[in-house]
C-alpha cells in the first residue's frame, strides 16, 4: 500500500471551512496532512490517529499567534499563501465546541476585505482592457476575431465573481460558486480562446497563400530604369506590416502606395536610404499600386519592400 498521496486543492479562498472538512474526513480514513502547495495537499498514511483540521488566515503570524493555538491544543501543520493549517487529535468524548478554532475575527475580516478590494480592482482593470479591444473590433468591422478581448473578458468575469463571493462570505451568506466551478469556467474559457486562435490562425494561413497578402518586391535598378510598379490586391481590410529597405547612390528614391482611384495610403518622399520594419499601415479591400521612383542620376540601387498581414491585431 502506498504511504503517501496527493489530493488536488480546488477550493477558493472563501471555502476554507470546506477544505478543513475534507482534511478531517481524510484523517478519519487514515490519511494525515503533511504540507499544502499550489499543486495540492500531500498526505501520509497513519491510521493510528485521527485529527480534526481547521484553517485560519494570517499572512504574517508572530510567535504569540502560534502559542495561542498551542495553548488550546492545536498543532500547526503547514501554511500556504497566508493560510495556516492546524489540527487537534479527535476525542469522541469532547463536544463540537472543542474543535472550533480560535481566530482573530477582526484580522480575518480585514483580510477578506483586502481580498475583495483586490479582486474588484483587477476586475475593473480587465474590464477596461476588454472594452478597448472590443471597440477596436467594432471599428475594424469585426474583420478579426479578437482573442485578447476574449481573454480579458474571461478575467473580468472571474475577478468580479470572486469579489462577489468574498462579499457574501463577509456577510455570512452562503456562497454559490466553488473553486471547482471556477476552474471549470477557466478551462472552458481557455478552450474557447484556443479554438478562436485556431480559427484565426487557419484563416491567416489560408489568406497568406495568396501572394497579395504576403508580398515581397525587390528591384535592382539599372541606369535605364527610373520607375518600378507593383500591383497589390487586398482582399480583406486590415492592419498590415510594411517593411522597407533600400540604399541608393547618387540620387533619391520615393515610394508611394495608392489605390486604383489615386488615394494615397503611404508616401516616402526622396531619400537615399531607408530601413523601417513592422510599420502599421491600414489598407482597405481593393486594388493598389506600389510605385518606386528613382531621381535622375541614380546609377545603382537595391530596393526591398514587404507588406504582410498583422496576425494578432
Amino acid at each position: 500500500m502506498k504511504k503517501t498521496k496527493r489530493v488536488s486543492v480546488l477550493y477558493a479562498a472563501w471555502e476554507a471551512d470546506k477544505e478543513a472538512q475534507m482534511l478531517s474526513e481524510q484523517s478519519e480514513k487514515g490519511w494525515q496532512l503533511v504540507k499544502t502547495n499550489i499543486f495540492g495537499s500531500k498526505l501520509v498514511w497513519d491510521d493510528s490517529v485521527r485529527y480534526v483540521y481547521q484553517i485560519d488566515r494570517k499572512r504574517s503570524p508572530d510567535a504569540r499567534y502560534y502559542e495561542t493555538f498551542t495553548e488550546q491544543g492545536w498543532e500547526h501543520v503547514t501554511k500556504f499563501n497566508g493560510w495556516q493549517y492546524f489540527r487537534k487529535k479527535y476525542d469522541p468524548s469532547l463536544g463540537e465546541e472543542e474543535y472550533k478554532i480560535y481566530t482573530d475575527e477582526q484580522t480575518y475580516a480585514d483580510s477578506l476585505r483586502k481580498d475583495k478590494k483586490t479582486m474588484t480592482v483587477f476586475g475593473i482593470i480587465y474590464a477596461v482592457y476588454t472594452a478597448v479591444y472590443a471597440l477596436k473590433a467594432v471599428f475594424d468591422g469585426f474583420a478579426n476575431l479578437n482573442v485578447f478581448a476574449a481573454i480579458f473578458l474571461m478575467y473580468t468575469v472571474l475577478f468580479f465573481a470572486m469579489s462577489i463571493q468574498i462579499g457574501k462570505k463577509m456577510k455570512g451568506e452562503k456562497t454559490n460558486i466553488t473553486g471547482k466551478s471556477i476552474l471549470g469556467i477557466m478551462m472552458s474559457a481557455l478552450f474557447v480562446i484556443f479554438a478562436m486562435l485556431g480559427v484565426q490562425y487557419a484563416s491567416y494561413r489560408i489568406d497568406s497563400c495568396s501572394p497579395y497578402l504576403n508580398t515581397t518586391m525587390t528591384w535592382e535598378k539599372t541606369p535605364e530604369e527610373t520607375e518600378y510598379e507593383m500591383d497589390l490586391v487586398i482582399r480583406k481590410a486590415d492592419t498590415y506590416f510594411l517593411d522597407l529597405d533600400f540604399e541608393c547612390e547618387g540620387a533619391d528614391i520615393s515610394v508611394v502606395i495608392e489605390d486604383s482611384e489615386g488615394k494615397e495610403y503611404y508616401r516616402l518622399d526622396g531619400s537615399r536610404s531607408c530601413s523601417i520594419e513592422n510599420h502599421d499601415i491600414e489598407l482597405d479591400k481593393g486594388d493598389y499600386i506600389v510605385t518606386v521612383t528613382a531621381d535622375e542620376g541614380c546609377s545603382d540601387a537595391k530596393f526591398y519592400i514587404k507588406i504582410d498581414r498583422n496576425f494578432f491585431f
